[in-house]
């Protein structure tokens, strides 16, 4: 019993000072480090990288609860119905008082339990390093390109943060989508993101003023591509605005568009068209002479990767 008791105690600890780190912001840390009387320079290195005390702390949790389920089976022998009711015991403390008390302490008093708990988790840390040390080296022998992608190991245990709710100032579903699909953005191409060619509308080019303005009102879009002899020779595009400024009297000016291929990084073109002040691109495939489009991005579709959907009041609505 006193076994269970002592088992609760350690894992309390753990969860509490995990979820106090996970819970206090990074600025937090970097002030309280900075004004620290002593070992600055020792806790500065978990700065840039405080999952590594909360990847510490499960490590632990689950040699704990391994150790403690090995010694009640050793203690109880062959008394099965003993062995179940200790483990069924064990569990229970462990749901309550290891996991769910300490967890809300943890994040109603995280300021005031960080300074208390971070010299702790470092202990644990220390004490795992062999550990840690086998481990990365197994990893490097399976899959040694992984270990060079520094980025998308950070990336993945933010994310595995954002999922456990870990972020108090995150408290609705929406921020934390955001927040996932900015991540995430980095590893998408156009061609995640394009509408294709046989989605698109587009007006050809030579239409008299007057049905070239009746078309584009018709299609309820502001800006409208223009093709040549065939919809994938995009030549250029038109605006609404410059339309109606010309009351379908007149031609309006034939605006450039940005022209990119389907495996450019979709974050590339986001800067290319924001610096650009562009807001349409046509991918294309093929050489510079005999290319082809094959779809199309705007810039509102690249920024819905990051937000969610856009509506305005042109919009269909969803309720």
């Amino acid at each position: 019993m006193a076994l269970i008791f002592l088992a609760v105690g350690v894992m309390a600890v753990l969860t509490v000072g995990a979820t106090a780190v996970r819970t206090v912001s990074r600025l937090w840390l970097r002030h309280w480090i900075e004004h620290r009387a002593g070992g600055a320079g020792a806790m500065a290195r978990y700065l840039e990288r405080p999952t590594r005390l909360v990847h510490a702390a499960g490590t632990a949790g689950m040699l704990v609860v391994f150790t403690t389920g090995a010694l009640i089976a050793m203690a109880d022998g062959l008394r099965a119905w003993k062995f179940v009711a200790d483990v069924t015991l064990f569990l229970v403390l462990l749901l309550v008082f290891g996991q769910l008390l300490p967890r809300a302490a943890g994040r109603r008093w995280a300021p005031t339990l960080v300074p208390v708990m971070v010299p702790v988790l470092r202990v644990v840390d220390l004490a795992l390093a062999p550990f840690h040390a086998i481990a990365y080296a197994v990893r490097r022998l399976v899959s040694p390109a992984r270990d060079a992608a520094d980025g998308d190991e950070t990336r993945d245990g933010l994310e595995e943060l954002l999922r456990e709710g870990a972020f108090d100032d995150m408290s609705t579903t929406e921020e934390m989508a955001i927040i996932s699909g900015v991540m995430q953005f980095g590893d998408k191409t156009v061609r995640d993101v394009m509408r294709p060619l046989t989605e698109l509308f587009a007006i050809p080019d030579g239409l008299p003023a007057d049905e070239l303005a009746r078309r584009v009102s018709q299609s309820g879009y502001s800006r409208v591509p223009v093709y040549r002899e065939q919809p994938d020779q995009i030549i250029g595009m038109v605006h609404v605005m410059d339309i109606f400024k010309r009351r379908g009297e007149s031609l309006p000016p034939m605006l450039p568009v940005t022209r990119t291929v389907a495996d450019r990084p979709a974050n590339e073109l986001l800067f290319e068209l924001l610096r650009a002040r562009r807001q349409l691109a046509v991918v294309q495939e093929g050489n510079a002479e005999g290319a082809r489009t094959i779809g199309m991005v705007t810039l509102e579709d690249l920024l819905e990767e990051l937000v969610g959907d856009i509506r305005d009041e042109h919009d269909d609505s969803a309720d």
